[in-house]
């Protein structure tokens, strides 16, 4: 929902999607990490690093600049093959639909602290890995059912 003032007068946080599918590249911070939620259902998450390159004239040479951290969230269709292949340092090519989400921070134990964080979300459609620096082969799998352990989080955030 939009930023704007509840039934009740209260702040109501920003959550957004983009409308329209987008394509990043860039290389995962983390190994994927299955989250998996009391109805049963399931997601992946990782972190994937969008780095600027500019071309510096004066030297000759290619500079770093800044980075956006976009974290990826991956649903059942694609978790399996994602969790078995993809590895911190991988680099992707990804389409999905850009989503910004606040939310309230909570301290190390838990403790909602009375401050709001921003999250830059992409809800992968699709992704493959970047043939520019890497190598790969296609192993095509069957499709099974597969244990995801014991419930974590809140699966309201996500339209399954």
């Amino acid at each position: 929902m939009a930023n704007g003032n509840g039934e009740n007068g209260e702040r109501e946080l920003i959550d957004f999607t983009f409308p329209t599918e987008m394509t990043l590249i860039g290389n995962i911070t983390r190994d994927p990490e299955m989250h998996v939620f009391a109805s049963g259902k399931s997601i992946g998450k990782t972190s994937l690093a969008l780095n600027e390159r500019k071309y510096n004239k004066e030297t000759g040479t290619y500079e770093d600049g800044k980075t956006l951290f976009v974290e990826l969230v991956v649903f059942e269709s694609m978790l399996d093959n994602v969790l078995a292949s993809l590895h911190k340092g991988d680099r992707l090519i990804v389409v999905g639909k850009l989503r910004l989400r606040e939310y309230e921070r909570k301290d190390a134990d838990g403790t909602p602290n009375g401050k709001t964080g921003m999250a830059i979300e992409l809800t992968v459609n699709d992704l493959a890995p970047s043939l520019k620096w890497a190598q790969t082969s296609v192993t095509r799998v069957k499709r099974t059912t597969v244990s995801r352990g014991a419930p974590v989080g809140d699966e309201d955030q996500y339209n399954f």
